[in-house]
């Protein structure tokens, strides 16, 4: 796996501006069980801090946002072999992410109407 390319690098930015499409190169399939540490900090230094953002944006904690991160990155480890393998990295990350802020935001909802 090359994850050292131009394009890899700054796929994770990039999938988030319109008119992107996902090379071969970043499809899930290509993370590997056999996969270096180094390939899996590449992805996370791409990809971290936008995901970062996106959960600060709507959680307004940047420990929370954190958490939706360390969550979203833990996940991706336990879950890549059962991820279907057209998924490009960046896109299976970023719904996870949004899927995770949903879901604090609905328990917020709740905790703040049990405590009315």
């Amino acid at each position: 796996m090359n994850l050292t390319s131009y394009h890899t690098i700054n796929s994770c930015h990039a999938a988030f501006t319109p008119g992107f499409i996902s090379s071969p190169e970043n499809r899930i399939d290509k993370i590997t069980p056999a996969a270096s540490e180094k390939d899996f900090k590449l992805i996370y230094n791409s990809c971290q801090p936008r995901i970062y953002q996106v959960a600060l944006r709507y959680l307004k904690s940047s420990i929370e946002a954190q958490e939706v991160v360390e969550e979203v990155f833990l996940k991706f480890r336990q879950e890549r072999n059962n991820i279907k393998s057209d998924t490009p990295v960046e896109v299976w990350l970023y719904t996870t992410a949004k899927n995770y802020t949903i879901k604090r935001l609905k328990r917020k909802a709740v905790d703040w109407k049990a405590m009315k």
